[in-house]
């Protein structure tokens, strides 16, 4: 069955009749009239429209198969020229429709192909002719394929090759090259944005020392400085330009180049020893500096070369050819410069000095030694002497006269005083006492003074204020214990002023130990505490304290004859009813400022510290001569 359809004569399946008269049966599979003449059947060419949908591929070559075999035939239908040609037209209109199938491309192709083999065939409908009214020369040949450049001169976009089937290009391959990223545009004007606000002029790289301008042409800102990383170097990825302060010395958490001030515990590499350049030098470089050889023993001066230091306690080895400086004793020849004649020093007197003072005084030499006289000092008053004649007299040793300024048998009685305003010292002039730590008790019995110690580390002074500079003090006196710890202490004060003063002890130790004298002072060149005086010491060998035993002690002291500022102090020790000894057992000198002065005299007595059992000392005489 037919029908009529868009003023076309179509089959119920909707296939166009182009033969003007319905087909009445098939030759070889092809429509024919009634009066045998093939009839065209064509797909309904709306199917390739847009809108229509995308054509089955079966369809298209049933299409094609169509045109190509009837689009010659004599026997044809006069309408098969104008529908050639208004297929080819319509399948050029949607060759470029991408709703169209793939394969019209081709198809277009073929037809235009076998139109142009045919279209010199004028007898046969003249195809060429009508093709050309409607296909223009360009057309046409981009339906037979030959390139061709549209109005502007580029290849039309019909023939582009299709970006499905032509690879990327890369380094190696070529290809399409994608727009992407910060490109926008086309490919005939490709844009990159910000392009422009991302150069930096040639007349302003002087920009580069500004780093806000800068910052402003490379479009990161306009922060005034660049961040500082959290410790560090700057990062990789930050830029420093000529004025970044970040690592400058106002840098915070950086030290400048020159003259850091470094804080906390700087760490440099530890050099290798013995290094001798710029390097800084660790701890650990210094202390391995440290010599590990022995010092040299004394030779030829030398400044040295060895970067290695002698460690403070270093020890050079002893010189046997050297003499100390201490008690040296020479050996051989010793020489020494010889003083001027008349020299009174400690200069070493060698022989030529002493010939010298010998013939400058006509002293006597061993010349004339052997024709001396000896006299005595009697005979020398009654001699005249001779001029040439050598004599020798003993020189008389004469003790200046002391007068007594104080004696004291103590035959009063009183409680808390040894005198009062009515009950004095046998001459002179009264006691006073002095508490001198812990807890004492005084009195005096009728026979003497008493001091009782009432607590360990106790003491007592009892002293007569009397002006004198040369001293003889002696007292008679007795403790009533013997100690069991610690000891008791007697001493006779000399030149004695509050705070100042020389005493002569002695001391009293339990019975395994012996009985000792000394000699001190306290001054304020001793810083107020008691010092011994060098020298002035002595351990009584072989004598013990026994209870209420009775001794004498005494102490002499004055000034020395012939060198100024110092004192003589001797100090001598005997039993009742010994004897006083010929020779003192100290006999010591002294020269501390602040005691040559004339002072007071004065007892001492002391239970130390560990004192057990706790005496009460009697006094039982006292008599002080001086002047």
């Amino acid at each position: 069955m037919t029908r009529t359809e868009g003023g076309f004569l179509v089959t119920d399946d909707g296939r166009e009749i182009l033969s003007g008269a319905p087909p009445v049966g098939e030759q070889g599979g092809v429509p024919v009239d009634a009066a045998g003449a093939r009839a065209v059947v064509l797909q309904n060419f709306t199917n390739i429209d847009p809108g229509a949908g995308v054509p089955g591929t079966a369809d298209i070559a049933a299409t094609q198969a169509d045109l190509s075999g009837h689009k010659v035939d004599a026997n044809a239908h006069p309408q098969i020229q104008a529908r050639i040609t208004q297929n080819t037209q319509d399948l050029i209109n949607h060759q470029g429709d991408p709703n169209a199938h793939p394969q019209i491309g081709a198809h277009v192709s073929q037809v235009a192909s076998d139109l142009a083999v045919h279209a010199g065939d004028q007898a046969a409908h003249n195809i060429a002719g009508q093709l050309s009214a409607y296909v223009p020369n360009s057309q046409r040949d981009v339906a037979l394929g030959v390139p061709t450049l549209d109005e502007t001169g580029k290849l039309r976009a019909a023939q582009m090759p299709a970006t499905g089937s032509t690879p990327s290009a890369t380094d190696t391959v070529q290809g399409v090259i994608r727009l992407t990223g910060d490109l926008t545009g086309t490919a005939d004007d490709p844009q990159v944005v910000g392009l422009a606000e991302r150069l930096v002029a040639a007349n302003n790289l002087a920009d580069l020392l500004d780093i806000v301008q800068s910052r402003q042409n490379l479009g990161l800102g306009t922060a005034a400085t660049l961040d500082a990383p959290a410790s560090g170097n700057a990062a990789a990825s930050q830029v420093v330009l000529g004025n970044d302060t970040r690592l400058t010395a106002t840098g915070a958490g950086y030290a400048p180049l020159v003259s850091p001030a470094l804080t906390g515990t700087p760490t440099v590499p530890t050099a290798p020893a013995d290094t001798n350049t710029g390097q800084a030098a660790s701890t650990a470089y210094v202390i391995g500096q440290a010599g590990t050889t022995a010092p040299p023993g004394p030779g030829t001066a030398a400044a040295g070369t060895s970067t290695r230091w002698a460690r403070q306690d270093h020890v050079h080895p002893a010189d046997a050819s050297k003499a100390p400086l201490a008690s040296p004793t020479f050996t051989g020849t010793p020489a020494a410069p010889t003083p001027t004649t008349g020299d009174v020093s400690t200069k070493v007197a060698t022989t030529a000095f002493v010939d010298n003072t010998l013939t400058a005084g006509n002293f006597i030499t061993s010349s004339n030694l052997d024709q001396a006289i000896y006299l005595t000092q009697a005979q020398w008053a009654a001699t005249t002497p001779q001029a040439g004649v050598v004599y020798l007299v003993p020189v008389a040793t004469t003790t200046p006269t002391q007068s007594t300024v104080l004696t004291d048998n103590f035959n009063r009685t009183l409680t808390g005083v040894w005198t009062d305003a009515t009950n004095h010292a046998d001459t002179g002039q009264d006691w006073t006492a002095v508490t001198a730590g812990g807890t004492t008790t005084i009195a005096v019995n009728g026979s003497s003074g008493t001091i009782a110690h009432g607590t360990t580390g106790s003491g007592r002074i009892m002293y007569v204020p009397l002006n004198l500079t040369t001293q003889v003090a002696t007292g008679r006196f007795s403790y009533d214990q013997v100690p069991t710890a610690g000891s008791y202490v007697y001493s006779i004060l000399l030149r004695y002023v509050t705070g100042a003063f020389y005493r002569v002890k002695v001391t009293l130790n339990p019975t395994t130990t012996a009985m000792s004298l000394a000699v001190e002072k306290q001054s304020t060149n001793t810083g107020g505490t008691l010092t011994t005086v060098p020298g002035a010491t002595l351990t009584l060998t072989g004598t013990t304290y026994a209870a209420a035993a009775q001794y004498y002690l005494k102490g002499d002291i004055a000034p020395h004859p012939t060198t100024a500022g110092t004192s003589t102090i001797r100090v001598k020790l005997w039993a009742n009813g010994a004897g006083e000894p010929a020779d003192p057992m100290i006999d010591t000198t002294d020269n501390d400022a602040a005691l040559q002065a004339a002072a007071g005299v004065g007892v001492y007595s002391v239970a130390t510290g560990t004192a057990a059992p706790l005496p009460t000392l009697s006094q039982h005489d006292f008599a002080v001569a001086g002047s």
